[in-house]
């Protein structure tokens, strides 16, 4: 037996099978194991509202028990314009396009960073509910899953960033990624 614990929260405009919640369900009963969501939204209007969910008995238990983890999964977005996060409100077209300024590739659980891995834009970070950065870096086996060649710079972003251990991907990313990791920077 075993739980799969959300490391961060959902959004209700995403459409089932999508949400963390939803994912973390689908992993449990492939598993003959349990679930726990956050039931919250994955960014909060601003860090105030953030750390008042944070607060919250249940969202914090649950944040507790992720942090617990034996082994996490990550996707890795990407800091596009047309992003899932864009595209759900979460993050302003205007917000994104700020951050790719300032250099950022990718994130996991809502942490941007560059293509070196570093920290990007810690502000959005502060809105966030779920996981942090050190939280994940605290977990023995993170691995990360990405089908998408179009975020192979956001891969090896992730990679750089020393946060995964493991990547699940196709052979057409893994190359993408190689060959960027070759280009002088």
């Amino acid at each position: 037996p075993c739980t799969v614990v959300s490391g961060i929260g959902g959004s209700a405009q995403v459409g089932e099978g999508l949400n963390s919640t939803d994912i973390a369900t689908r992993f449990a009963d492939a598993l003959g194991g349990k679930a726990e969501g956050i039931y919250a939204p994955a960014y909060a209007e601003s860090a105030d509202v953030r750390n008042a969910f944070l607060t919250h008995a249940d969202i914090g238990r649950t944040i507790a028990h992720a942090r617990g983890a034996d082994l996490a999964i990550v996707g890795v977005g990407d800091a596009a314009d047309d992003s899932l996060v864009v595209g759900l409100g979460c993050i302003a077209a205007k917000d994104m396009a700020r951050m790719r300024k300032d250099g950022a590739v990718g994130d996991i659980l809502g942490g941007f960073f560059n293509v070196r891995g570093e920290p990007v834009a810690v502000w959005i970070e502060n809105r966030v509910v779920g996981l942090t950065r050190e939280d994940l870096r605290k977990i023995p086996a993170v691995i990360a899953a990405v089908s998408e060649e179009a975020k192979s710079v956001a891969v090896l972003g992730a990679l750089n960033s020393g946060l995964v251990h493991t990547l699940v991907t196709s052979v057409g990313v893994a190359r993408r990624v190689l060959e960027l990791a070759d280009r002088p920077r």
